[in-house]
């Protein structure tokens, strides 16, 4: 580890993620580290602390140092860096570097890096310009409490934590919105989305549906993750359907017969993103019901087996309580018998002493 780097810490659900592909028989702390992390291995402090986890768990992973092998700096021959001239202003260098070595380079890859600063070194006009919307990083879920509250202050209009501060609940919530985040589904989804607009749209969604909700299970997970994304689809079906609306009545309005036949081509289009659009809005609506509604049964069956297990609780100290005072009048009338029998006993002894009959010794007592 690096002198001041921070160790990661993994979230509740990455653990046992990690410990399900162990099961499944993965040893390799690469390949558990890729799989978790999709483009990192063992070197990482992410690969780090699977490792540590690992064998504070008395696992103890391979390691195949299957790296990229390093290299002290890559020179480009003249036929790459003619490759990189020609196509430079229309590919990112990661997309440029898988097409020259013919695979996907880790970010470490001195390759890449080469074509990197190769990019760099052109001419303005002739480097890749990104769209405005278009987004070129990866994304990083929130790994804190901070991070967290963040995200739900962004989205979720009616929370302020600076007006009302986080109770337990909120930190129980926070505590589960990184792990939601942290899902391989969900990062998986969310970087394949290029276009900010895009990317913001699912989070958004994301966030405002869950988090409030700590108690989800990975079925109901996955299918807020499969809800959102159909959210998404239906927005760019919208985008798509005005596009084509105004190309069409530009193409109508036109005296060129071509144009004109165009346009009905783009009629027909329309019609199909029309009949896409409805049968997405169908299934989200179906899916957000079957949500709701499956996870209301299932917080009811878990309330009424939580209240049954109380009353078998309660009906449990009853039952004690009965048995302690059974136990008690038990006792009570032992004593009460023995009392009787000393009393007995000693008008026997008086009987005795003074020579009465038991007639007598009655009199003698009233």
């Amino acid at each position: 580890m690096n002198d001041g780097e921070e160790e990661f810490k993994l979230t509740e659900h990455i653990k046992v993620n990690i410990l399900n592909i162990w099961q499944s028989g993965c040893k390799d702390l690469n390949e558990i580290t890729g799989r978790i992390f999709p483009g990192l291995d063992g070197r990482f402090k992410e690969g780090r602390a699977i490792k540590k986890f690992l064998i504070q768990n008395k696992l103890n992973p391979k390691l195949s140092h299957k790296y990229t092998k390093k290299i002290d700096e890559f020179e480009l021959t003249e036929d790459q860096k003619e490759f990189i001239r020609n196509n430079a202003s229309n590919n990112k260098a990661e997309d440029l570097a898988k097409e020259i070595f013919e695979q996907t380079l880790n970010p470490n890859d001195t390759r890449l890096r080469a074509v990197k600063k190769f990019c760099e070194l052109l001419d303005p006009n002739l480097r890749y310009k990104p769209e405005d919307n278009e987004v070129t990083n990866k994304y990083y879920p929130p790994k804190n409490h901070t991070q967290a509250m963040r995200k739900i202050e962004k989205w979720v209009q009616t929370k302020n934590f600076a007006k009302n501060p986080p109770r337990q609940f909120d930190l129980q919530c926070f505590d589960k919105l990184i792990s939601y985040m942290h899902n391989f589904h969900f990062l998986h989804i969310i970087n394949q989305y290029y276009e900010q607009d895009k990317r913001d749209l699912f989070e958004s969604t994301f966030v405002r549906y869950i988090h409030d909700k700590p108690d989800l299970i990975e079925e109901e997970l996955d299918q807020y993750i499969d809800l959102c994304s159909d959210i998404v689809h239906a927005e760019t079906i919208r985008h798509d359907r005005l596009i084509y609306q105004k190309i069409r009545d530009e193409y109508l309005n036109q005296e060129d017969v071509e144009k004109k036949k165009l346009s009905y081509t783009m009629v027909e289009y329309l019609g199909k993103l029309e009949t896409e659009l409805n049968n997405t809005k169908k299934r989200i609506e179906k899916n957000y019901e079957r949500l709701v509604s499956n996870r209301a049964e299932r917080l009811a069956n878990q309330h009424s087996a939580n209240a049954s297990v109380h009353a078998l609780v309660l009906a449990m100290q009853d039952a004690e309580k009965r048995a302690a005072w059974v136990a008690i009048a038990k006792k009570r009338k032992e004593q009460l018998r023995n009392e009787q029998r000393r009393l007995s006993d000693l008008d026997n002894l008086k009987a005795e002493i003074f020579g009465l009959s038991e007639s007598e010794a009655v009199d003698m007592n009233i």
